[in-house]
């Protein structure tokens, strides 16, 4: 599903080509931390905190202060004590403000929305068509699409006119939230602290 999304993007972005627009692309690695990954969960069970991410984005700077980007990546996955796991991806597209400061350096901040697969294992076996529903999973993920805001801030070095290493902070929310076995199912907030490199095209 994410992959269909993606080549929606993709020729969206061919569409919006225009001469005076500058496309790029680029590539992050980081670490995905998950809030509230045991919220109503007994106290027993423990979730890990955190994880790798690697995101693959492209976009196009219209002026040195505005940029629109589209990306598509891994968010990890977190594990609970009980076994249960759920893995994360998700494909954003967000409008970039630009603060360009001086000796290369620039901060940034987006603001966009993200569509996100939460895939969910370990979680408890399938009701029957007849007879009572099991008991829910322990946490209590379920595999789920979510529609959310993404929105964060960093900072850059222009290293030449062309390339540009990125430090940015994204968050992701909420992942979850549907029903399963009549019950509401736990939300989880993914937060990305990431380094990346990217090229700009003339």
């Amino acid at each position: 599903m994410l992959a269909r999304f993606a080549c929606a993007f993709a020729l969206a972005a061919f569409a919006a080509s225009s001469a005076w627009a500058q496309p790029y692309i680029g590539l992050s690695i980081g670490q995905a931390k998950y809030k509230d990954a045991c919220a109503g969960a007994p106290s027993s069970i423990t979730c890990t905190g955190d994880d790798t991410s690697l995101r693959l984005f492209g976009g196009y700077r219209f002026t040195p202060y505005f940029s629109v980007e589209a990306g598509a990546g891994s968010l990890g996955t977190v594990r609970a004590s009980t076994g249960e796991s759920a893995d994360f991806e998700a494909l954003d597209f967000s409008a970039i403000g630009s603060w360009p400061l001086a000796h290369r350096f620039a901060l940034h901040g987006r603001l966009g929305l993200f569509l996100g697969d939460m895939t969910a294992s370990g979680g408890g076996p399938v009701p029957v068509a007849a007879g009572p529903r099991p008991p829910p999973p322990q946490v209590g993920w379920v595999s789920h699409d979510t529609i959310g805001a993404t929105y964060g801030f960093g900072a850059s070095f222009e290293m030449n006119r062309n390339a540009l290493l990125r430090l940015e902070w994204q968050r992701f929310d909420y992942f979850g939230g549907g029903e399963s076995y009549s019950y509401a199912t736990p939300t989880i907030v993914v937060d990305v602290v990431s380094i990346g490199a990217l090229l700009r095209f003339e």
